[in-house]
């Protein structure tokens, strides 16, 4: 299963970038907005639904882990990883999801 969810990352996911160490680091995964109900004043109408784009969730590979803290560049956004877990296949590690905010510092 981790080797099909490998594939599909890479055949259809989205660039993502970390610089770790010094050195940039780019890897292919899922970057989606939460879809939550919200004030008016928080939320975005996109094609996909009313969004909420304080809050995007990541879904990306499981040699790739994430921590609390790290700081990532998608689309032209600068995210902050808030939570991240590993998502298992029996006792396989297939994926690593994340919640990801937008990160407060890059944005100053």
């Amino acid at each position: 299963m981790r080797e099909t969810v490998s594939w599909i990352l890479e055949a259809y996911g989205q660039t993502v970038t970390a610089t770790v160490d010094g050195e940039e680091q780019t890897w292919r995964a899922f970057v989606q907005p939460v879809l939550r109900e919200r004030s008016a004043e928080e939320r975005a109408y996109t094609p996909i639904g009313d969004v909420d784009e304080r809050q995007w969730l990541y879904i990306g590979p499981a040699d790739r882990p994430l921590e609390r803290g790290e700081r990532l560049q998608w689309g032209g956004k600068a995210l902050v990883v808030r939570e991240s877990a590993v998502v298992y296949g029996g006792t396989e590690v297939i994926y690593r999801r994340a919640v990801l905010l937008p990160d407060r510092e890059a944005a100053v």
